[in-house]
């Protein structure tokens, strides 16, 4: 069982400064079916790179993060295939974490 698929929903079609002000977190989270690993996105720093106003869904933090010529890669495994979920203000679970370098 993905413990992920439990322990958060997917992306909100909403914007990155609702998700700011809401106070949710964004957890990167790595591809690689063998890692796995995620950690904590800084939602203050996606606001300031891409605008308050920019989409939460994964795919457009995606491309705006290559417009920016930003990518993201999973420390552990060196994989750049990664995901986005977000975790509402309200859950009181733990995430795991894992350092990703921003290239």
């Amino acid at each position: 069982m993905n413990v992920w698929r439990t322990m958060v929903k997917p992306l909100d079609a909403t914007n990155l400064g609702y998700m700011l002000d809401n106070g949710d977190q964004l957890v990167v989270v790595c591809n690689n079916g063998v890692c796995s690993h995620g950690a904590d996105m800084v939602i203050p720093w996606l606001v300031e790179l891409l605008g308050r106003d920019h989409s939460s869904l994964a795919a457009d933090i995606i491309s705006g993060l290559r417009k920016k010529r930003k990518r993201l890669r999973c420390r552990r495994c060196g994989n750049y295939d990664i995901g986005f979920r977000c975790i509402h203000a309200g859950y009181t679970g733990s995430v795991s974490s894992v350092t990703f370098a921003l290239i």
